[in-house]
């Protein structure tokens, strides 16, 4: 199990460093950890009205 989780949490890491690097375009509202999944919450304005759209991006 603990393997397991190294695994994951190295996973995540990589997702985290690809968001950094990414976040002009797409700027990473919150990151939320549970047991069994990560969300990732991305919120994206929209340049005709400055609307914002919020895009989760689930990791179960």
């Amino acid at each position: 199990m603990a393997l397991l989780r190294a695994f994951i949490a190295e996973q995540l890491q990589a997702i985290i460093e690809m968001l950094k690097k990414y976040h002009k375009f797409m700027p990473v509202k919150s990151i939320v950890l549970e047991r069994d999944k990560a969300n990732i919450f991305i919120e994206k304005s929209l340049k005709k009205n400055q609307e914002f759209r919020s895009v989760a991006i689930n990791i179960y």
